[in-house]
């Protein structure tokens, strides 16, 4: 709470509060939960606690549209590599075991795309589903881990590839595609739910009775629309707060996700407290012009363009209007990036793998879908027709 206390946007939001001593959850509880929008509309200088020598920085991905910076020291990310260590150890995948991490955000490769008009320009571009494939069939590692849409793809190009263990995250792991991993893969993927914010917040044991917190890390509350807790196994909004991350802290954060705390024990052993699935937010899927369908993810514009875009947009949503039809419309910080507008056609042709058109609207504030969140990305294709 010191860490906090200290930062501008928890400084003005406590007000005559900021001296309150915080001894328990009941205590914690009294203070107001806060949102991305709310921090996001600080610098990150000012949501900073602390300095350190050696940083790791990351912005979020941006699935509601108002991606963030987040920061924290190596110290930091050493101790919640412990907390992944622990977590394979009690899934039963050991610590030397050779372990294959894809990610969307993270792989990423500097490419050269030419536009319409035959100029040039430089985008990143997640390393593509074929190439990663390619390099399974040569390293032939015994674990997995990446988001389930990236497996889903790979899936569909290395046909039976039988692992050791699969572990998803980022993304909800619906029931069909639980069940096409393990036609795959020959085992029923260990789910894992973190995020920048909160960091490694749970996963599943080999019994996937529930998610087990790491409660010496992060905080989980589970609250109604109003901020008031909810019954266990109830279902409701996941509110975190960040134990580990003392360089810009996250004190009763509202993630965006909805969950339900469970009562009791896991039949495994593990006392670690236990939360359900993550619900998520539903993203629509992207259909390209010879009918394959790519994750939203791939498409958002701060995967694309990194802290770049992070630091030039608010927020953004985008529609595709037909395969090869896309309309971005962007809250911007200080005004349009004409340089960063010409990048996204063919970052999204390169994607695609056809010719795209854009149209980059500048909105003073971007809607929100009818139940009042934001959609990153909306398709409104026929499915059937393809238009």
């Amino acid at each position: 709470m010191e860490a906090a206390r200290s930062t501008e946007p928890y400084r003005r939001l406590y007000g005559d509060g900021i001296g309150t001593r915080i001894e328990d959850i009941t205590d914690l509880s009294r203070l107001p939960i806060v949102d991305r929008a709310h921090l996001g509309s600080f610098p990150l200088e000012s949501r900073m606690a602390a300095q350190p020598e050696r940083t790791i920085r990351h912005s979020t991905s941006g699935t509601t549209g108002e991606p963030i910076q987040i920061v924290w020291s190596e110290e930091e990310d050493a101790e919640q590599n412990l907390f992944v260590a622990r977590q394979l150890e009690a899934q039963g995948i050991p610590l030397d075991a050779e372990l294959y991490f894809i990610n969307v955000i993270h792989s990423r490769q500097l490419t050269e795309v030419v536009t319409a008009n035959g100029r040039h320009t430089s985008v990143y571009t997640p390393a593509s589903a074929a190439s990663i494939a390619e390099e399974i069939r040569a390293a032939g590692p015994r674990v997995l881990w990446a988001e389930p849409s990236m497996l889903m793809e790979i899936a569909e190009l290395l046909g039976r590839c039988p692992v050791t263990a699969v572990i998803t995250d980022s993304e909800v792991l619906d029931p069909e595609a639980r069940r096409a991993l393990e036609a795959t893969f020959g085992v029923s993927p260990l789910d894992v739910y973190d995020s920048y914010e909160g960091g490694f917040v749970s996963w599943q044991c080999e019994v996937r009775s529930g998610y087990h917190i790491n409660a010496d890390a992060v905080i989980v509350e589970v609250v109604d629309d109003r901020g008031r807790p909810v019954p266990h196994g109830e279902p409701g909004d996941i509110v975190v707060t960040n134990l580990w991350n003392l360089t810009t802290p996250f004190i009763r954060y509202r993630t965006g996700d909805g969950a339900a705390l469970l009562a009791g024990p896991c039949p495994c052993g593990i006392t670690l407290p236990l939360m359900s699935q993550v619900e998520g937010r539903k993203n629509d899927w992207i259909l390209t012009r010879d009918g394959r369908r790519l994750p939203p993810l791939r498409l958002a514009l701060s995967v694309i363009m990194g802290d770049e875009w992070v630091r030039a947009a608010r927020r953004y949503r985008i529609v595709q209007r037909a395969v090869d039809d896309f309309l971005v419309q962007v809250e911007w910080r200080d005004g349009r990036r004409d340089d960063l507008v010409e990048r996204i056609a063919p970052a999204y042709a390169h994607t695609m793998g056809h010719a795209v058109n854009v149209d980059v609207q500048d909105v003073h504030r971007v809607p929100r879908a009818p139940s009042g969140k934001f959609r990153l990305v909306e398709s409104s294709i026929d499915r059937a027709s393809g238009q």
